[in-house]
């Protein structure tokens, strides 16, 4: 099996990598990442259970959230951190399901930054 990978880190945004395998699908780790932006991403992609989590993740406390997908076999593991970053770790996910999350997260961390800004 092979691999591609890219890492990344940014002020503010923490850092991580994201790698493709010869099978297609994709495996990311950030870290770093604040709470607000990892439970607003999450939200918003809508998945349909996560463990440990009885409602939206914007209400959770800090903690480790994790999704199994039946079908793809991919796994979403989101930790709250108790000091305000956490991580976001997705293994062997399909590229269009961890495009879905990364979309979301860079959604997430605009307006979590432009509502730093304003204040």
């Amino acid at each position: 099996m092979t691999t591609s990978g890219w890492s990344t880190r940014r002020t503010g945004r923490g850092g991580g990598r994201v790698c493709l395998d010869d099978e297609g699908r994709a495996n990311v780790e950030f870290d770093q990442v604040p709470n607000e932006v990892i439970a607003h991403a999450v939200d918003e992609v809508r998945f349909p259970y996560l463990d440990y989590a009885d409602g939206p993740l914007c209400e959770a406390p800090p903690g480790t959230y994790v999704y199994e997908c039946e079908g793809s076999g991919g796994q979403f593991e989101f930790v709250l951190g108790t000091l305000g970053h956490g991580r976001v770790v997705i293994s062997f996910a399909t590229v269009p399901d961890a495009v879905a999350v990364l979309d979301a997260l860079e959604r997430a961390f605009t307006e979590h930054e432009s509502g730093v800004t304003r204040q």
